[in-house]
């Protein structure tokens, strides 16, 4: 649910990784690499409400899409034809929404938007229920982050027909979902509000539409991924920011925890120090490690990071340094890629990692000029045919 805030105010939660002395910094704008992987990125621009495609070997931008509004979460179909954009209604009017708009990624036309879930957030595919999944954020009250209407629903979207499914009731305030390889099941984070915040993360059975386990994780959980081998989860305990308004009074604060959980035993079985304000996550293809953002959104004096965590042992690599806070974490299909979108001071950029054993070996930036929100990919001219 934070990674809205950070659309409205460009800045987004992720998590930090480790401390500043083991941090390695990319390779200066000066330096950076000729060209970046052979995909295209597709990026939401919340403040403008487009869906910005970017191609990310040369760095040059594609005519912006006209979505709904405040897009924020998107989702790629399995054949790669079309995206879903959240249109989360976290901008303007701050009005609740209730769509979710289809892009043509062939023609580069939205599609007419789907009625779906109560102010969509993120978004995840299901390619074997042939499925997208909308996570149902809910709305602000009276145009105030810090007060807040709870979605309590995932909603399906069959992605043949363009309709949506019945909403899954998993419980109030999800921020995130991972689907399961085999697309017969998911992890729905639950972070509450900021003055009612919650602590678990559910799994649900998604051929059924029911919560089968309920895991307490620590405060307020953001993020969520699971490994390519089905078997573990991994999920972001990222806490609540200060309120200014109140001076914390509500007691709470970002944590710098990810948990690991056994999707064998639905049990927590490691809890790792990363940094900050954990937020965003992705698996490398193969899974030998995931990947932890931190964006320390709000804190003075905290620098930006990504954490590699190795899988099996649960343990932390060596951050390396961003420039700005990460909003959102892509992984190429080959894992030789790390893409992050981020923005500064209403000024965003894509920035490529290229990683090699869970460490960085060079990097290039493609500056896109405005706050960016979410990212997802395609390979390079996989939309023409």
């Amino acid at each position: 649910m934070l990674a809205a805030v950070s659309a409205m105010v460009a800045v987004s939660m992720s998590s930090c990784g480790g401390p500043t002395s083991t941090a390695r910094r990319p390779a200066p704008r000066s330096q950076k690499a000729a060209s970046g992987p052979p995909w295209t990125g597709w990026l939401t621009n919340t403040l403008q409400n487009e869906l910005l495609p970017i191609d990310l070997a040369t760095g040059k931008l594609g005519k912006p899409i006209r979505v709904g509004e405040a897009p924020q979460g998107i989702a790629i179909s399995p054949n790669a034809r079309y995206a879903f954009v959240a249109d989360s209604g976290w901008g303007g009017t701050y009005a609740p929404s209730y769509s979710v708009t289809p892009v043509n990624l062939v023609t580069h036309k939205a599609l007419p938007a789907i009625r779906a879930g109560f102010g969509p957030l993120m978004l995840a595919t299901d390619a074997p229920l042939g499925r997208v999944y909308v996570v149902d954020m809910g709305a602000l009250k009276n145009g105030s982050f810090y007060h807040m209407v709870d979605g309590t629903t995932i909603t399906p979207i069959d992605i043949a027909t363009m309709r949506p499914l019945a909403p899954i009731e998993v419980g109030r305030g999800p921020g995130a979902i991972a689907i399961a390889p085999d697309g017969r099941e998911a992890v729905v984070t639950l972070a509450g509000t900021y003055y009612h915040p919650s602590h678990y993360a559910v799994i649900v059975n998604l051929e059924t539409g029911r919560v089968t386990a309920r895991i307490r994780v620590g405060e307020a959980p953001q993020g969520a991924v699971i490994t390519p081998n089905g078997r573990w989860a991994f999920v972001s305990v990222t806490g609540w920011p200060p309120n200014p308004a109140s001076s914390g009074s509500a007691g709470f604060s970002f944590t710098h925890t990810v948990v690991k959980i056994s999707l064998a035993t639905n049990t927590v079985v490691a809890r790792i120090d990363v940094g900050k304000a954990p937020f965003s996550m992705v698996s490398s293809p193969g899974g030998r490690y995931v990947y932890v953002a931190d964006s320390a959104w709000g804190v003075a004096g905290q620098h930006f990071a990504i954490t590699p965590i190795e899988v099996a042992t649960a343990t932390p690599e060596p951050s390396f340094s961003l420039p700005a806070p990460p909003d959102a974490l892509a992984i190429t299909r080959g894992g030789h890629w790390l893409e992050v979108s981020s923005t500064i001071d209403h000024h965003g950029e894509i920035i490529s990692l290229h990683v090699r054993g869970g460490k960085v070996v060079n990097s290039t930036y493609v500056d896109v000029g405005l706050a960016t929100g979410l990212l997802a990919l395609t390979p390079l001219g996989s939309q023409s045919s």
